[in-house]
């Protein structure tokens, strides 16, 4: 139902009314527009998608210290097993003392104290094999309950602790720049400045001409009955040519994030590179004090296999034997400690460079 002002449709005739209608019209109409050209929306479609790439990073690092605590509660699992297995050895060691002395006791050659140090042996064995079987049942738990699984399933070791040495790692300068390419939380900070700087000039070019299509098509007419086909074709050109400050305050807001970002960037890539090369010297001096601990095992084994060929022949008493046994654990167990330890520096080079996947 419409009605219009005659002056303000410009009609001047003699008897035509100040006000023509109101009188009923039948329009029904199809409207569409289609942009052509807009280079703001265009530039905020790339922020956003690589926004989206900026979240995917963020995901992976969570996932990545996901990996590193599972991954270390593994190795706190296979080191306790191997303790298990160490002082089950010192059970047999401590088994054969106390039958050579039975031999010795027998043969009129060792007195009755010697019999119960070694029956004191076999009992210290045997605690620190319960103790160790505790710690295996602890660290079990604690990594079950890292996978978020249920702690009443048994789980399976590999024994990697005892997997062949890796050779020396690579120049440190090379590791960094690995690292500053691969670790997740780079990846993202450099997606979120990308991401910023889009945005940035997704505002700027919002004062850029935008050009559309603009379709109208449809019945119109007094009646339905006698309504006519119309139809509207146009290219529209729209220019915001000022807008009150609006774009410079937007502007000077992606200003400010993006110095924020670019200062945590620089921050984490410092971070980064400290965590590169302090892992690196961890992991040689980890090398190191395998080698070392692998020696001093060889050498206590033999000190134990020397104290118990003397005792036999009754140079030597059995305090030699149980001084050597006592080393020959020590030994073991640092060993065990030091393969821990070369296998948890090799994690922490492969977080460092961004490769812990590769496991």
């Amino acid at each position: 139902d419409r009605s219009f002002s005659r002056a303000s449709l410009g009609l001047n005739f003699p008897g035509v009314p100040d006000r023509i209608g109101p009188f009923s019209v039948q329009d029904a109409r199809v409207t569409g527009r289609v942009a052509l050209l807009d280079l703001a929306s265009r530039s905020r479609l790339r922020a956003a998608r690589t926004a989206v790439g900026a979240s995917e990073a963020d995901v992976q690092a969570t996932s990545d210290n996901a990996a590193l605590a599972a991954a270390q509660a593994y190795l706190t699992l296979e080191r306790a097993e191997a303790l298990v297995r160490a002082r089950q050895a010192d059970i047999t060691i401590a088994d054969r003392l106390r039958a050579l002395v039975e031999v010795q006791h027998r043969a009129g050659t060792v007195a009755g104290l010697e019999q119960t140090r070694a029956e004191v042996q076999v009992t210290a064995a045997k605690s620190g094999l319960v103790s160790a079987r505790g710690a295996v049942d602890r660290a079990r738990f604690d990594l079950l309950r890292t996978l978020g699984a249920d702690i009443s399933q048994p789980v399976a070791t590999a024994d990697t602790l005892s997997l062949p040495m890796l050779a020396d790692a690579a120049a440190a300068d090379s590791l960094v720049h690995l690292a500053t390419m691969n670790r997740p939380e780079l990846v993202a900070i450099d997606r979120q400045l990308a991401a910023v700087r889009q945005f940035r000039q997704s505002v700027r070019q919002e004062l850029l001409p935008t050009i559309g299509l603009a379709a109208d098509y449809g019945y119109n007419g007094k009646y339905f009955n006698d309504a006519v086909l119309t139809h509207t074709l146009a290219v529209q050109l729209t220019w915001t040519g000022f807008d009150g400050g609006r774009t410079g305050a937007r502007t000077a807001e992606q200003d400010a994030q993006l110095a924020g970002i670019a200062a945590r960037n620089r921050e984490v890539r410092d971070a980064v590179e400290a965590e590169t090369r302090t892992s690196l010297a961890g992991f040689a001096t980890a090398r190191d004090l395998v080698a070392t601990a692998r020696e001093r095992d060889r050498l206590a084994e033999l000190e134990l296999s020397q104290a118990e060929d003397r005792f036999r022949t009754g140079l030597a008493g059995s305090l030699d034997v149980i001084s050597a046994q006592s080393s020959v654990n020590r030994a073991q167990t640092d060993l065990i400690d030091a393969l821990y330890g070369y296998n948890t520096a090799r994690l922490s080079v492969l977080r460092a460079v961004g490769r812990l996947s590769s496991l």
